[in-house]
């Protein structure tokens, strides 16, 4: 399966348009909803996204589909962006809100730097990219048990 990078490049462009939108439509959402339960939605949307990935390593190029199943992801990743910043302002302290959001930013991202290094490409290696997207289904779902489990908590 080949694309171009002109073709990734313009979903990628596409993608950030669509994350802003998808972030304005969580900020709005999140006045009369939970925190869990955007989360719940966003992993929903997460599965689908990914079995999408999973079905293009099975259907010979198809443009369009990369475009729907890339935006989806897009989309998704807008919303995730804005229910995580939410839920990290309702777990620290008013007073030392900018302190805590900068601590709690910087351990996602050390841990997003970590998971994308090598262990998750000798993975891939080893098992393929469809094993991959299963597995990650399998631990988006393990998540969304731990959300609803939490969300008792933190509501």
């Amino acid at each position: 399966i080949v694309y171009s990078i002109n073709d990734i490049n313009s979903i990628n462009t596409m993608g950030i348009i669509v994350s802003v939108l998808s972030g304005l439509i969580c900020g709005v959402y999140l006045f009369k909803q939970k925190v869990s339960k955007i989360f719940w939605y966003i992993g929903l949307m997460k599965i689908t996204f990914i079995t999408g990935y999973i079905l293009l390593g099975f259907i010979p190029s198809n443009i369009i589909l990369i475009y729907i199943v890339g935006l989806f992801e897009k989309f998704s990743l807008g919303m995730e962006t804005i229910a995580i910043a939410v839920l990290l302002a309702k777990l620290v302290n008013q007073r030392y809100t900018a302190t805590q959001l900068q601590m709690f930013a910087f351990i996602f991202i050390i841990i997003k730097f970590i998971s994308k290094a090598l262990p998750i490409r000798l993975i891939i290696s080893s098992i393929g990219w469809s094993g991959h997207f299963i597995i990650c289904i399998a631990l988006l779902l393990f998540g969304m048990m731990i959300v609803k489990k939490a969300s008792k908590t933190y509501e």
